[in-house]
């Protein structure tokens, strides 16, 4: 009776054991728990060594990684709750330079518990659904058919996950006789590995492609804010106050691209391109530059980027005055203008650099502070900016469709001039800044590569935009092209005229000149002539007298 129930006891086990839900990594069967702690782990192994730490006697990356590896695997009772797993996380934070980068760590993992709970058919068969320790393959392949997954975001490691904006590629994993499983022809069947190609999910190149498309359109634009510059300071017919303003503003916008050129030329794209997936892409020995220098330059691109906002404000607010005063000219100083937009700048980036230094003083100032406080020393003078100038925009829209009537359904001239002049506007006040100002790093692939694109135009393209508006497709430049065409012609004219009295002088100076000369020949024939007529006198009475 012992032996019967013993067996019977052993049976039910048994088929416990077996209803037990299995998950597949890779090419192994694992219970749900074993399965979280061991895809956790090959998360943690697959994370690049240059995130880690480095130990200070080793000198080794991979030390702290081992740490963390030793760590888990001690630890197993803490992946029970929820609670504890996130202890674990944070204290598994430490091992990296970066603590933002234990994100990437902690997505992979839920993600490979989500696909435990996802596999919803068998795990035999063969091609069953499977992790393959980065994305979840959840339903069970057919031979010769590729099935297709997207790209997780835990895999940039080196943007810490949050760029998903340049490409929508997709991972690739096909069925093939002998299951997922890699062919090689040289290596025995038993030693094959399963094998997903996630190369489509590479965006070093839509990422070199968009940076070069970016600094092509900073180099457009100072080609064409220089000629507008040079028109507005040296013709005096522009010398108003509106039009240094504008002047100003080119000269803020076109010193920006320069500076921009400058740190994508020296820094930026050579170690874009020589260490795409290094962790100190900016550092001293990969740029060339010096890290000081590399600072400088940053902190200049800053500052000028605020004096860009400055100057706008000050065209929003003088805009505004004028349109309230219009029978009134504007009193304020332009000496004020200066020292508010050039002068003021310098009073926030005094302070973010000192901050900086003190407490967050990184390889690189190109990328953002750790603490975000520190960025919003530098960043709210332009929120204030955005603030004002919109509230300008409305009151200026107020302030035009009353004054040209704009209600007047019946006159479509008065809504087309109105329209166009809210287009120049909306660049003029910085306000397209207002459609990329939320920095958008998840969602929708497609989504957020429209947005990247729409950040890069609108940033890049802005001096084109502007010299066009405010300078090319004015009144005031076609009066200037008509003076200088008027004046070439009338010196052209003139430089003719000349010409042709001097040719003219030409002909009438050769003309004398041959006249004298056959006069003078024929005075020196009659001298010759008169002589022969004396000679032979001479010789006749010569011959008499003989």
């Amino acid at each position: 009776m012992y032996r019967l129930l013993l067996i019977f006891v052993s049976l039910i086990l048994l088929k416990l054991e077996c209803s037990a839900k299995k998950c597949r990594l890779q090419h192994r069967l694992l219970d749900e728990k074993e399965f979280e702690i061991e895809s956790c782990l090959k998360c943690l192994s697959w994370i690049p060594d240059q995130l880690f730490r480095q130990n200070s006697s080793t000198k080794m990356d991979s030390y702290y990684k081992t740490l963390g590896i030793t760590y888990i695997i001690q630890n197993e009772e803490k992946f029970n709750t929820s609670t504890t797993k996130n202890k674990m996380f944070d204290d598994l934070s430490t091992i990296f330079k970066d603590s933002e980068d234990i994100l990437l760590l902690k997505d992979c993992c839920q993600a490979a518990a989500d696909c435990c709970k996802a596999m919803n058919e068998s795990t035999v068969g063969l091609c069953p659904p499977t992790w393959d320790g980065w994305h979840c393959w959840k339903n069970s392949g057919k031979l010769g058919e590729y099935e297709y997954g997207r790209c997780p975001h835990y895999i940039y490691f080196f943007t810490h996950g949050r760029q998903q904006s340049y490409a929508c590629g997709k991972s690739i994993k096909q069925c093939m006789e002998y299951g997922w499983y890699r062919q090689y022809n040289n290596i025995p069947p038993l030693y094959w590995s399963e094998w997903t190609d996630y190369s489509d999910c590479n965006k070093s190149n839509d990422i070199h492609y968009m940076e070069y498309a970016r600094l092509c359109l900073y180099i457009l634009s100072g080609i064409a804010l220089l000629p507008a510059i040079i028109i507005f300071h040296f013709d005096s017919c522009f010398r108003v106050t509106r039009v240094q303003l504008h002047k100003h503003l080119f000269i803020s916008l076109f010193f920006f691209k320069i500076a921009s050129i400058i740190f994508r030329f020296c820094v930026f794209m050579p170690a874009l391109i020589n260490q795409p997936d290094s962790s100190k892409l900016f550092a001293k020995q990969d740029s060339g530059f010096s890290i000081y220098s590399d600072t400088f330059i940053v902190l200049l691109c800053r500052y000028l980027r605020l004096t860009n906002y400055a100057w706008m404000w000050c065209e929003g607010y003088y805009l505004h005055r004028i349109l309230q005063n219009a029978f009134t000219l504007d009193q304020i100083q332009f000496q004020h203008f200066h020292i508010l937009s050039w002068g003021f700048p310098l009073v926030p980036m005094f302070g973010y650099g000192i901050l900086r230094t003190r407490m967050d003083d990184s390889d690189s100032w190109a990328f953002p502070s750790k603490h975000a406080w520190i960025e919003y020393v530098a960043d709210f003078p332009v929120f204030l900016v955005f603030i004002s100038n919109l509230a300008f925009f409305i009151n200026i829209l107020r302030i035009i469709g009353f004054k040209l009537n704009f209600s007047d359904v019946h006159d479509p001239a008065k809504a087309s001039k109105t329209f166009r002049a809210c287009i120049v506007i909306i660049p003029l006040f910085g306000l397209q800044w207002l459609f990329t100002l939320y920095r958008i790093e998840s969602g929708n692939c497609y989504f957020l590569l429209v947005y990247k694109i729409i950040d890069m135009l609108t940033d890049s393209s802005q001096g084109i935009i502007m010299s066009i508006m405010l300078c090319y497709k004015t009144d005031e430049f076609r009066q200037y092209v008509h003076r200088m065409t008027d004046r070439r012609r009338r010196t052209s004219i003139v430089l003719q005229s000349q010409q042709s009295r001097f040719s003219l002088r030409r002909i009438s100076g050769s003309s004398t000149m041959a006249s004298n000369g056959t006069a003078s020949r024929t005075r020196t024939s009659r001298v010759i002539d008169t002589g022969d007529k004396s000679n032979t006198t001479t010789n006749k009475e010569t011959v008499i007298s003989d």
